[in-house]
């Protein structure tokens, strides 16, 4: 019986040890037994309001149900899969961090992210798309811009080229009285004096006052031979070598051809005692105003006195002279000009020193075209 009894106190004591309700209820429980017994009716209390709570799911709230069936467990993983699920649960809890871990675990998570990929690179390649299409429009209306400025330009230089090139056709080939004088319209009226042919057609031609034909052989430095095509000036010079001749002169001119010590020349040299060598054709030009050879005709004058001024007998002839040929090519007598008023050069240099006496002789010679 002792054995018995020593047997069932065994079992009673291991049963005790499982079940702690069963010391309080033997009276054997301890202080401290006694409030791990409070502490785990506290939480049988607790499980029982979660199972009167939740009596469908067995106890189970919807996180519970939720997390079991998103993690389910495995056979042989005990403990550790619960763990996991547990970790995996107060994941959920937290803000951005459990949300990307929960992503992580998620079977569309790799589509999604790739979807937010696609988005944003689709969004940025738009973007870049519309600035392209403003660069470009910003681009053409920059070259249109550009091709009106070129076009205006373009028709402002024609329009001022085409303006010059007319006054430059009407200065050439229309004489100031309006007669056009070209090479090929000149004629002889003998003794080596060409006139335009319209010009004899009007009117008859002016008594010529004599003189001698003695042409300079033709080169380069003194008659190159070139056509004169019109006459719009007389300019009158001075030989600047005092107490020589005409024919003295007029061998200087023809010595350049051998000496090239210049370019010189005139139509007509009037000598100190009157005489006149023409020494080029009215036809061609003379090497004597640099910037006018190809419209005017020049006359040298000897002289004797040291300031130039001429004698006489100079005087006489180039006043007859110049009637003549402002007669013959429908000039004025404001048209006759120093070398002077062309290059500033002092020739002749009485008349640029002395402006009444060069003023006489403008006088002079419209008073004899007057009495013709």
């Amino acid at each position: 019986m002792g054995e018995v009894r020593g047997e069932k106190e065994l079992r009673l004591e291991l049963t005790k040890m499982r079940n702690p309700y069963l010391e309080e209820e033997f009276g054997n429980a301890a202080r401290g037994q006694k409030r791990n017994i409070s502490q785990s009716r506290l939480q049988a209390d607790g499980r029982f309001a979660e199972a009167k709570a939740y009596p469908k799911t067995g106890g189970r709230s919807r996180e519970r149900l939720a997390e079991e069936q998103a993690y389910p467990r495995k056979s042989g993983q005990g403990g550790r899969g619960r763990a996991e699920a547990n970790a995996r649960t107060r994941d959920l809890g937290q803000n951005g961090r459990g949300r990307a871990k929960t992503d992580m675990y998620s079977p569309y998570a790799e589509q999604s992210a790739r979807i937010r990929v696609e988005t944003r690179l689709r969004l940025q390649t738009e973007e870049q798309g519309g600035r392209r299409v403003e660069l470009s429009r910003e681009r053409q209306k920059r070259l249109k811009q550009l091709r009106r400025r070129r076009m205006l330009s373009v028709v402002l230089i024609g329009s001022f080229a085409t303006v010059c090139l007319f006054w430059w056709l009407t200065s050439l080939f229309i004489h100031k009285g309006g007669v056009p004088v070209h090479a090929d319209s000149i004629v002889s009226a003998g003794d080596g004096v060409s006139v335009p042919q319209e010009k004899m057609q009007v009117k008859p031609l002016p008594q010529k006052p004599e003189w001698t034909e003695d042409y300079l052989t033709p080169n380069e430095y003194s008659r190159p031979g070139e056509p004169l095509p019109r006459v719009d000036n007389i300019f009158v010079h001075y030989t600047a070598n005092k107490e020589t001749s005409a024919a003295q002169n007029r061998s200087y001119f023809e010595n350049l051809k051998d000496t090239h010590e210049r370019y010189a020349s005139a139509h007509f040299i009037i000598g100190y005692e009157g005489e006149i060598l023409q020494v080029i054709p009215l036809n061609e030009i003379a090497c004597a105003v640099q910037s006018r050879n190809y419209d005017s005709i020049s006359i040298e004058c000897c002289y004797l006195a040291e300031d130039g001024h001429f004698t006489e007998a100079t005087y006489e002839s180039l006043i007859e002279l110049l009637a003549y040929l402002l007669q013959v090519y429908n000039l004025e007598p404001e048209d006759i000009l120093r070398h002077y008023d062309s290059s500033g050069k002092k020739c002749p240099l009485y008349y640029t020193e002395h402006e009444d006496a060069w003023d006489k002789l403008k006088e002079d010679v419209a008073a004899k075209l007057a009495a013709e």
